[in-house]
């Protein structure tokens, strides 16, 4: 990760955090245990999670860890105004507070294949049995229940939409607010990476390396083959 505010460069390893500037390195710190995730960034704090089911706000400013709180888990994270969500790979959910304070807790059923994407109103918890959870932010209470037709290896929302890709090669748009399945646009290779959400347009990537940029609507505007297995977002 570019962070401005330290004006240097913060590279994630296996179980170490270091910052350098113009080659330099400033600082340095060792985790106890791999770390699990992608990291998220805010500001100058970096949040992370450990295999061993802690997560940890690093201060960017001073290579210090500010807190660490237990997750349940190895954990995906996702941010935004109201918190971090963390989603443990075997089910266990929850909020933490800037201060590293536990919000709520809850548990879905079935192992946890992606990170967790943010609504306005909810919290979207994808699963490798196809089933997409949604628990309300504010109150931790389960909202919506949906199956899809595969395992859910991204995830992106927009609005009311909340936009699916599953194993089976088919990207899916379900309308929360109406409780219905507008659109499936099928791709082949299977997806890798996240998907982005922008605008009137989701992008999504595929393993044997082609790229697609399908309308809202649910039309391809375009694909791309990059020539290139792809791996990582």
């Amino acid at each position: 990760f570019y962070v401005p505010e330290i004006n240097a460069v913060v590279t994630i390893g296996e179980s170490s955090v270091r910052a350098s500037r113009s080659g330099e390195e400033i600082w340095r710190i060792d985790c106890d245990a791999a770390i699990a995730s992608m990291p998220v960034l805010e500001g100058s704090s970096l949040y992370f999670a450990t295999t061993r089911g802690a997560v940890s706000r690093l201060d960017c400013a001073t290579g210090t860890i500010a807190w660490t709180t237990l997750a349940d888990g190895a954990a995906y994270l996702a941010l935004d105004g109201t918190g971090i969500y963390y989603a443990a790979r075997q089910g266990a959910v929850g909020r933490i507070d800037r201060r590293g304070e536990l919000q709520w807790k809850s548990s879905i059923e079935g192992e946890i294949s992606a990170a967790p994407v943010l609504s306005r109103h909810m919290a979207l918890f994808p699963t490798a049995k196809g089933v997409l959870v949604g628990i309300d932010k504010y109150r931790g209470l389960g909202a919506i229940t949906v199956r899809f037709t595969g395992r859910i290896a991204a995830l992106g929302t927009m609005k009311d939409m909340v936009y699916a890709a599953t194993d089976d090669g088919v990207l899916s748009a379900y309308n929360m607010k109406e409780s219905r399945v507008e659109w499936r646009y099928p791709v082949s290779g299977g997806f890798t990476g996240d998907m982005i959400v922008k605008n009137d347009s989701v992008y999504v990537f595929t393993r044997g390396g082609s790229v697609h940029r399908v309308s809202i609507a649910g039309e391809q505007i375009w694909t791309r083959d990059s020539g290139n297995p792809l791996v990582k977002r």
